[in-house]
């Protein structure tokens, strides 16, 4: 359901009225096939009865809603471990070029001297 609907809803205080407004939107949101009498689904006390039809268009939705919603999950997930791995790497490459320029300036300092101490 829309956060629209849900927010209009918050104001009615009987909770039979607002599941059965809630489901008059869901029906037809899902496009709910109408049976051949009475409603596709009855609000009780403490729950809520669908028809078969009613209920496996729901179930879909809500699989459908499940999986979108865990694939957003997966991707958050494997985009912040990439991420973590993509700047460990970042990292250990600054410091492979930190020691090869301190040994390339060794290096240089060496052969400065050797041929300072040659020309002596």
């Amino acid at each position: 359901a829309s956060p629209q609907i849900i927010s209009g809803l918050k104001h009615v205080d009987d909770t039979k009225v607002r599941a059965q407004k809630l489901l008059e939107h869901l029906t037809t949101e899902l496009h709910v096939p109408k049976p051949n009498h009475g409603l596709p689904w009855a609000v009780g006390k403490t729950l809520v009865f669908f028809k078969l039809p009613a209920f496996e268009r729901i179930k879909f939705a809500r699989l459908e809603l499940l999986v979108k919603s865990a694939t957003q999950i997966q991707t958050a997930w494997r985009r912040r471990v990439q991420m973590g791995k993509y700047k460990a790497l970042r990292l250990f490459t600054r410091h492979v070029q930190a020691i090869l320029r301190s040994k390339l300036a060794r290096s240089d300092l060496m052969r400065q001297r050797q041929e300072g101490a040659a020309a002596k």
